[in-house]
Parts: C-alpha cells; sequence; structure tokens
C-alpha cells in the first residue's frame, strides 16, 4: 500500500493557531480537514445545536408539514413505511413517536426483504391495504424515489403520499406526492445533501415543532428535539454518510445523548450489545448496536427491532433485544460460511477478473451485502453477491473509488429487473439465467474504467510525529475532533526511524495479533496494538516507518493511551 501525506498551507496553520491559541502542530490537522478559519475552527471543535440551520430550508418541508398539520387537525389515519435497515428504522421512530405527541396514532409497515425486496414495492403496498385501514396519507422513509408507478397507484386510491428519502433518482421523480430529498433537487443547500434519511425526519419533525408552537399547541412547548438525537445518531453513523456541517452536530449530541436516552429500547439495546459507560463511540454503533438492528431484517422480519425502539415497556424491549442478539449470532454463523465459500469461488474463477460477481441460489439474500463489502475489502475490487429467490438472483454490490455501482449497473439494465442505491452500494435483482451475462458485461465496463485509470489504494498520513508527541494534551485535543466517520476519518499519524527492542508479542485467538512498546515523553511506554497482524508483525531491532491510529483504552476505571498499528515499511 502507498502512503501519501496530504500538503497544507503553512501561512494559514500559523494564522489560526495563532487565533485560536492551539500548537500549530495539532492546528494542521484541522487545516488538512479543510477546517481553515476561526469561526470555522469554532464550529468544529465545539459545536452548538444552535448552529443547526432552519429547516424549512430544504425544499418541501413547508409543505410536508402542513400537509401533517392537516392530518393532525383532522385526526386523520396515516400510515408509515420506513426501510429495514437502521437509517430506516430510526426514522419511522421518530416519526412516530414525535407524531404519537400530538394525537396521531400511525399504522406501520416495513418491508420484508425475503420476499417482497427493497422499498415501496407494490407487494408491500397491497399487504399494507390487507392488514390496515386504508390511510389518508402514506409516508414512505428512506426509499420511494424510484417507486414511480407505485406512487401512481396510491394517488389512483385517492392517498396522499409524502416521501422522504436520500437515495438517488434513476430517471424521473414520482408525480402526485409531496418529495423530500435533496439528491433530487438542484437548489437544496450542500449541507443538506448529506443527510441520511432520520436526519431529514428530524428537520421536518423540528419544523413541525416549531410551526406547533407558532398556533401555540400546548404539546410543543414540552418537546425537547435534542432528546430523539439518540435514534438521529444511530440512523447517521450505520448509514454512512458525510460527518461534517450539521450531521456533525447531530451526531456528536445524539452520541452523548444514547446512554441517556429515555427510550427503553435504546437502553435496552445498550445493555445487550455490551455498550456501557458515558461515551459512545461511532464504533459503538457501527459494530454493536446497528448489527442487532438490522439482524432481524436480514434473516426474518424487521418489525421487531421497530417494535423494540417504540415500546414504552422496558421490560418488553429488554426481551425483544435478546431475540435481536441471538438472530445476530445467527446472522454471524450464516456470514462466516458464506463469506469462505464466496472467497474460494474468488479465487478459483475470478481472481483476475475486473470486478467480483459471485451467485449461489442457496445464500441468504440477507447477508449478501454483508459479504459483499467483505470481499471488496479483501480484493480490493468492486464486489456483487447474489442470492436466490424463485426465478431471480437478488443481492448487494460495494464498490471502491472510482466505480460508481449505481451508474454501471444503469448501463446493464437492460439485464435487471431492478437496481439502485448509492455510488458504492447499492441494491440488484435480476433473472438467475442473466447472471452470467451480467457478469461479463459489468466486468466488460468496469475494466475499461481501469484502464483509463482508478486510484490506487493508498494510506493518507494526516501527520508525520515524534514519540514524544503522544501525550494526553494532544489526546484530549484530538477528542475534539470526534466524532470520526466519513469524510472526517480518524487521524493516521507516522513515527519515521522507530526501532523495536524486543521481538513483539502475539495474543488473541490464534495468536492472531501483535502488541509491543513505544517510548514516549510523559509515560515510560505506550502500549501499540497490531489487530490480526500476526501473519506480518513488525521486525525487532530494524528501523521501520510506522503508521497508526491513537485511541484511549479504557478499563477497570483506567484510562490509557493506546497506539493501534495499521501498517508499516
Amino acid at each position: 500500500m502507498k502512503w501519501k501525506e496530504k500538503s497544507v498551507d503553512r501561512d494559514t496553520v500559523e494564522i489560526l493557531a495563532e487565533s485560536l491559541g492551539l500548537e500549530p502542530s495539532w492546528v494542521e490537522i484541522l487545516v488538512k480537514r479543510d477546517v481553515a478559519t476561526q469561526e470555522e475552527a469554532e464550529r468544529f471543535l465545539y459545536p452548538k445545536l444552535s448552529y443547526l440551520n432552519d429547516p424549512f430550508e430544504l425544499q418541501n418541508v413547508d409543505k410536508i408539514v402542513r400537509r401533517l398539520l392537516r392530518a393532525i387537525d383532522n385526526r386523520e389515519k396515516l400510515l408509515i413505511l420506513g426501510d429495514y435497515d437502521v437509517d430506516g428504522l430510526t426514522s419511522t421512530t421518530l416519526m412516530i413517536l414525535l407524531l404519537r405527541r400530538f394525537g396521531l396514532d400511525p399504522d406501520i409497515i416495513v418491508p420484508r426483504r425475503l420476499d417482497e425486496g427493497y422499498g415501496l414495492s407494490q407487494e408491500v403496498i397491497e399487504r399494507s391495504l390487507k392488514e390496515k385501514e386504508k390511510p389518508n396519507l402514506f409516508i414512505v422513509l428512506d426509499c420511494g424515489t424510484n417507486s414511480l408507478e407505485e406512487v401512481q397507484w396510491l394517488a389512483s386510491q385517492n392517498i396522499d403520499v409524502i416521501i422522504i428519502d436520500h437515495h438517488r433518482s434513476k430517471e424521473s421523480l414520482p408525480e402526485n406526492c409531496l418529495l423530500l430529498n435533496p439528491h433530487t433537487h438542484d437548489n437544496d443547500p450542500h449541507y443538506a445533501k448529506q443527510f441520511c434519511t432520520v436526519g431529514l425526519v428530524f428537520k421536518v419533525m423540528h419544523a413541525l415543532v416549531k410551526m406547533l408552537r407558532e398556533t401555540e399547541h400546548p404539546e410543543a412547548f414540552s418537546i425537547k428535539m435534542r432528546n430523539y438525537l439518540d435514534l438521529v445518531a444511530m440512523g447517521t453513523v450505520a448509514d454512512l454518510v458525510p460527518l461534517r456541517d450539521e450531521n456533525r452536530i447531530l451526531a456528536r449530541f445524539g452520541l452523548e445523548q444514547i446512554p441517556e436516552s429515555d427510550l427503553p429500547g435504546v437502553q435496552a439495546l445498550c445493555r445487550v450489545s455490551g455498550v456501557e459507560g458515558n461515551s459512545v463511540t461511532p464504533a459503538d454503533v457501527s459494530f454493536k448496536l446497528a448489527p442487532r438492528i438490522n439482524a432481524s431484517g436480514r434473516l426474518a422480519d424487521a418489525l421487531l427491532p421497530l417494535k423494540m425502539l417504540i415500546s414504552s415497556s422496558y421490560k418488553e424491549a429488554f426481551a425483544i433485544a435478546g431475540e435481536l442478539n441471538k438472530m445476530n449470532k445467527e446472522r454471524q454463523l450464516i456470514e462466516r460460511d458464506m463469506a469462505r465459500e464466496a472467497e474460494q469461488t474468488v479465487l478459483k474463477d475470478q481472481a483476475n477478473a475486473a470486478a467480483i460477481i459471485v451467485y449461489n441460489p442457496e445464500w441468504h439474500p440477507g447477508v449478501v451485502g454483508i459479504v459483499a463489502g467483505r470481499l471488496m475489502r479483501d480484493f480490493n475490487r468492486t464486489a456483487i453477491v447474489l442470492g436466490g429467490e424463485g426465478e431471480l438472483a437478488k443481492g448487494s454490490g460495494r464498490s471502491i473509488e472510482g466505480v460508481n455501482l449505481v451508474e454501471v449497473m444503469g448501463q446493464c439494465k437492460e439485464l435487471l429487473e431492478s437496481w439502485g442505491g448509492h455510488p458504492m452500494a447499492a441494491g440488484i435483482s435480476l433473472l438467475a439465467k442473466n447472471v452470467d451475462a451480467f457478469r461479463e458485461k459489468f466486468n466488460a465496463i468496469v475494466q475499461e474504467k481501469i484502464q483509463q485509470g482508478l486510484p490506487l489504494p493508498e494510506l493518507e498520513i494526516t501527520q508525520w510525529i515524534e514519540p514524544h508527541n503522544i501525550n494526553r494534551n494532544f489526546m484530549h485535543f484530538l477528542d475534539l475532533l470526534q466524532p470520526f466517520g466519513m469524510e472526517n476519518p480518524e487521524p493516521i499519524f507516522g513515527i519515521r526511524n522507530v526501532r523495536i527492542k524486543h521481538s513483539p508479542d502475539f495474543f488473541g485467538e490464534n495468536n492472531a495479533h501483535v502488541r509491543f512498546l513505544l517510548s514516549t515523553c510523559d509515560t515510560n511506554a505506550v502500549s501499540v496494538v497490531g489487530w490480526n497482524m500476526s501473519d506480518r508483525p513488525p521486525p525487532a531491532y530494524t528501523a521501520i516507518d510506522i503508521a497508526f491510529k491513537l485511541v484511549w483504552n479504557r478499563w477497570n476505571n483506567r484510562e490509557e493511551i493506546q497506539v493501534q498499528l495499521i501498517d508499516w515499511l
């Protein structure tokens, strides 16, 4: 892997360091994140909820709020359909909890991934109208942008439709509905295009509360929107949207809200996930909370985690959280077996292919996205994993920089039944008999992109430092850069000419990890850990360069600095 360091304007660093009263070496990290002025730095380091923009700036928010006001005034029947992932489920929870505060009791429907697929389909509409009372207003969350025929059909039944979504449109937009999707409106502000759906729902509900306060609605004055930011943070972090601008504010305050959550479902989920204490990180959401929320939708029905999140009973929520925990363990076993089979297929049949497209009709369609992500990381290639459903092959893709999945799939649309999502992650469905032809055409398109030149995998070093720079004051400054995520990555530091005085120790299951000590300024030594690096341990007694992250290692009420090794040369 090639290492590189981003250049920086030294004059900007010196001027900003002087205005902030901070070490120039610290400020350099900010400037490399395109934070160049005192105002930008203060907003970045010390965010406030008051920095959030007026929700009515977003296209159609005013119209959506007025339609919701009419529903509240007339006690209309509502039905909310939310997607089965964390973003969709937290969006649905947020809207339901707040609409209930204003006297509405919406019905809920969640698509069944295994037999109805993604989004607002005719199948899920028919089930909702069969199981529920016909609504006056049908609200679609985290899907619907590309459901033109379905929206038209609902309109023909005299059902009003609101869509709040952040997925890209493939062609034209649905008519006869109120659509909030910043990716479909050129005049929406830049920060709005970073939101996932739960962020957009938060803006809509904030706008609704503001408008109801203007009409002197008594319940509106008792609502504190910050108390719902735990849901917003979980959806925002799990959906891998940029943690900049407003998303950064929502995620930071939302992560702080999770340990103090008023929701029994969030409390129960944290307990079974082992997320304890006053500090919750994006990693806790991504690797502990989100997988358990997603597990039910992957293997069965996503209505279960939704019931947990909206429950007012801790006993009920904890029982459901326990079930989700069991499902997540089952999902892990399925994923492990599928990943092993998929990797063997790639090594045998697609070792030199431009992209990976593997299909097995026996593979579980609820786990294909996770396996696709794993293949993409392991082989550094765009990967699509397909399972079977009748005559269809259904699955998910994950892509590398330079290959827009939705765009390439669109060039193969004559072979597909449906597709959609984001440039780096998308869902797909096609007839099983077309898999080979699709693989051939998709690979040809990607091969052409490779020949034109794709970015090579690189490791960007945020800053080269010396061992004595690693101290508690520096760590407290790095804490101000949190939360880390998309477009606000965890800093990666480098130290040149390190000599390890003793051979690294091996530890963990199958001795998969390595560790050694690094001398610093304000402690005798700092522990260096290399996770899953037993196959490439750094050598002792030899001068090497190391690349690493700096984290707090908290255990037994103690807090120590830990160096997490990423690579060495």
